[in-house]
C-alpha cells in the first residue's frame, strides 16, 4: 500500500503510479544516452584510407539520400547549378571538393561497420527494463554511436 500526499491509495493505483514514475525514468535514460566517458571512438579510418575511399566514389553513392545532401550543399556553397537546373555532376571536381572528404568518412565509416562481427563487448547494459519466462530485457546503447538498442 503507498500513503502519498493525498493520503493512502489502493495496491492497483500504487502499482500504475509506480510504473509510470518508472517510465519517466526510462525516457530520461534513454534522452540522457551513452556518457562519453563509456563511449568507443568511431572507427573513421586513417586518412590514407579516406583519400583511398574518397578517390573511388561512384556516382550511385552520389545518388544516395547522404550523398544527395552533401552534393547539394557543394552546389550551393560553389555556385554550382543544381539538377533542376539541368546540369550534370562533375564527379572529378566534387572529388576536389572538402564535401566529398566528409562523404568519404562517413563511407569509410559505413564500410568498417558492415566488416565487423558485432560481439556483445559493444554494446552497454544501463538498466533492465523487465523480466519474463526466456530471460531478461535491458535498456542497452550501441558504444561507437551512443544510440539506444
Amino acid at each position: 500500500v503507498f500513503v502519498g500526499v493525498l493520503g493512502q491509495v489502493d495496491g492497483l493505483h500504487a502499482m500504475e503510479l509506480a510504473e509510470s514514475v518508472a517510465d519517466a525514468g526510462l525516457s530520461a535514460a534513454i534522452k540522457a544516452g551513452l556518457p562519453k566517458g563509456l563511449m568507443d571512438k568511431p572507427a573513421f579510418g586513417d586518412a590514407e584510407a579516406v583519400q583511398v575511399r574518397r578517390s573511388q566514389l561512384t556516382a550511385a553513392e552520389l545518388a544516395s539520400p547522404l550523398g544527395t545532401y552533401i552534393v547539394n550543399a557543394w552546389r550551393q556553397r560553389s555556385g554550382v547549378a543544381t539538377d533542376a537546373e539541368g546540369s550534370e555532376l562533375d564527379i572529378e571536381k566534387f572529388k576536389g571538393s572538402p564535401e566529398s572528404e566528409l562523404l568519404a568518412r562517413y563511407l569509410t565509416l559505413k564500410d568498417a561497420v558492415r566488416s565487423t562481427t558485432i560481439t556483445p563487448s559493444q554494446f552497454h547494459e544501463a538498466r533492465p527494463l523487465g523480466r519474463g519466462s526466456f530471460g531478461a530485457v535491458f535498456l542497452s546503447f550501441k558504444k561507437d554511436t551512443g544510440a539506444p538498442v
